[in-house]
């Protein structure tokens, strides 16, 4: 059996890099930190697509054979409870994403002003 091992340094670094508050009054800080954002997201879009690929994979390895000895409820809540970690690093990875995200155009924008 494959074990699933959760991405903690990823974590780990973008919680380092979400920590820093916009510096907006220091343009070439602000660049430094708008850099450092978005090789953190490149590095969480690559980490999803793997991911995301080993979740289905993970999906259908898991799911209990059709037989009468089990019903269709029993065989998705044994999957879901077998990859529910997964699922949950990957969902909490999507939202890193969209928070990278939304801070690079706010980084972006509080550049123009400057």
């Amino acid at each position: 059996m494959i074990m699933y091992e959760s991405p903690i340094q990823l974590f780990s670094d973008v919680a380092i890099i979400l920590q820093d508050e916009l510096e907006v009054s220091d343009i070439d800080k602000l660049k430094e930190q708008l850099s450092s954002m978005s090789i953190a997201r490149y590095n969480i879009v690559a980490c999803k697509k793997t991911m995301y690929e080993a979740l289905l994979k993970a999906r259908n390895r898991v799911l209990l054979p059709k037989s009468k000895d089990y019903t269709e409820l029993d065989r998705k809540v044994q999957q879901g409870s077998a990859i529910s970690q997964q699922e949950a690093d990957y969902d909490f990875l999507c939202n890193i994403y969209d928070i990278l995200k939304e801070r690079i155009e706010l980084g972006s924008l509080i550049l123009q002003t400057l």
